[in-house]
């Protein structure tokens, strides 16, 4: 809190405010001196999010449409001929605790994950018809984070309508409300672009492909074939219709092949088999949610990279992702090294990757920089 930090935990305490539900509270360091206002909510082990610092305003709605309006703006350069979907409020990262919008052409998926959020639900969602004219808006709240403040479930839609965004230049079928959180993983967009100015002529290997995003990218920047690996019917029957959507601006010499499979196993079936590659995508869902599972992370981790670089050609390429937020950078990159010399391998490092620019990591909140990858040659 000293520096920035939105977050206070229930045992920095020594005083809770005497209320039995969440309230808008000053909150006073050990002096009583004010350090300015917060969402307290009761029970809960993540007590306070702090909403404004002394010598702010006063917090109030018109504070939130202030706080909307400004993420929102701060965004407007990301909608283009090519784009017409990106993520409004990105939570603290935005000032607005535990507010998620993502903007999918003319719908928003709202996540109200803190009690914060929840407490001024028909404020936001006014404001936000407001600022987004003409949008549909969908509750595609996380019921787990919910949960931890002891909040009410939300019941997610099933079989959501369908609706076709553009990204990248990309079309892409998303049903907000099923599948993946808020819709689309809208946060690999840089990665997708960067990846595929890699593609023409390379064959791809693209594990945890999901609804086929980094493939998509791939076979239409020119990939000479491309193998998509997920373990769920769903996701590949969604990845197939993006085949479809897009038909008609690939190459038809190139090959995209889906496979239903568990990844680390099919990994080692083309093994046997000899399959090479010469770019690899590596983006798995979070295997560390939380820092006494990264132990076990690490080793997946070391376990998925040393199955892709048996399978990689002299100078091929490896894309790969953590979207866990305990294994950092340097965590990353020791995995890496380890896969590499158990594989016989070497590494360079070409660059980082992370999240796009409407997930912006704020400096004082680490937890917001989540998304960590490396793209890498291989010898």
């Amino acid at each position: 809190m000293r520096f920035g930090h939105p977050w206070i935990f229930s045992g920095a305490l020594a005083k809770p405010p005497e209320t039995t539900g969440p309230v808008l509270a000053d909150i006073l360091n050990s002096r009583g001196e004010l350090l300015g206002q917060g969402f307290y909510t009761p029970h809960a082990r993540l007590a306070v999010r702090m909403l404004t610092v002394a010598g702010e305003a006063a917090f109030s709605t018109a504070t939130i449409h202030r706080r909307l309006a400004s993420a929102i703006e701060r965004r407007d350069h990301l909608f283009t001929a090519e784009n017409n979907s990106a993520r409004l409020v990105f939570a603290e990262s935005d000032f607005l605790p535990g507010l998620v919008v993502d903007r999918f052409a003319a719908k928003l998926s709202v996540q109200f994950n803190s009690a914060f959020s929840e407490h001024y639900r028909a404020e936001i969602l006014a404001a936000l018809q407001t600022l987004v004219t003409s949008a549909k808006i969908i509750d595609t709240s996380d019921n787990e984070a919910r949960n931890r403040e002891q909040l009410l479930p939300v019941s997610r839609i099933d079989n959501a309508e369908e609706t076709v965004i553009l990204s990248g230049g990309i079309r892409y079928a998303i049903r907000a409300g099923a599948g993946q959180k808020t819709g689309f993983y809208l946060d690999q967009r840089t990665n997708r672009a960067i990846v595929a100015t890699h593609a023409a002529g390379r064959r791809v290997l693209d594990a945890f492909c999901y609804s086929g995003s980094f493939s998509l990218a791939c076979a239409k920047a020119g990939a000479a074939a491309v193998t998509a690996i997920d373990s769920s019917a769903d996701a590949l029957a969604l990845f197939k219709r993006n085949l479809e959507l897009n038909a008609t601006d690939f190459n038809a010499n190139t090959p995209v092949k889906p496979v239903q499979a568990d990844v680390f196993e099919e990994l080692r079936k083309l093994k046997s088999a000899g399959e090479k590659f010469d770019l690899i995508v590596l983006d798995p869902p979070k295997l560390a949610p939380s820092r006494s599972k990264m132990d076990a992370a690490e080793k997946a981790y070391k376990d998925l990279s040393l199955q892709a670089l048996h399978l990689a050609s002299p100078g091929a390429l490896l894309a790969t992702f953590s979207c866990s937020g305990a294994m950092t950078f340097d965590k990353l990159r020791q995995v890496l090294h380890y896969a590499a010399h158990d594989a016989g391998k070497q590494l360079q490092i070409l660059q980082p990757l992370m999240q796009a620019e409407d997930h912006p990591v704020l400096l004082a909140f680490p937890e917001s920089e989540y998304l960590r990858g490396y793209l890498c040659r291989i010898w």
